[in-house]
């Protein structure tokens, strides 16, 4: 997806999609609760989006937040989880690829990773328009 559009706007169509899945079950379990309780009530919602672009297409209202992650307790933890689940994804790869080393460095820019790269050339989940595979291709 990166490479056909590129890192932000794969980014905010995530975040979009993510925000889209959690909408639709809420709006699942308030039908619930309201069958057994009438006084059920919806409360505003707010998207807080960490850097300042607003995520497009998006129904809802939202708010930009540069540096959101070091501001914003709820942003952080956001955060936090997306690279947890990052590097559990790359730790997968890592048994596909193993020769890259994924299970130390996670994908991340660091000399080994680099040093693999030149040496074997990208694998098929390398993004082609990071600048060194490109340079590699």
């Amino acid at each position: 997806m990166i490479d056909r559009t590129n890192i932000l706007r794969a980014a905010q169509g995530a975040m979009r999609r993510a925000i889209r899945k959690l909408v639709l079950g809420s709006m699942y379990k308030v039908l619930r609760a309201k069958s057994h309780n009438t006084n059920y009530k919806i409360q505003d919602t707010i998207i807080l989006v960490d850097g300042n672009r607003l995520i497009p297409k998006l129904k809802l209202p939202q708010r930009t937040i540069v540096k959101g992650d070091q501001k914003v307790f709820s942003i952080a933890c956001a955060s936090i989880i997306a690279k947890v689940c990052r590097d559990q994804i790359m730790i997968r790869y890592a048994k596909t690829y193993p020769q890259y080393g994924f299970a130390k460095h996670k994908g991340y820019g660091t000399k080994e990773h680099f040093a693999w790269l030149t040496t074997i050339g990208p694998s098929l989940i390398h993004r082609r328009s990071f600048t060194l595979t490109s340079k590699l291709l």
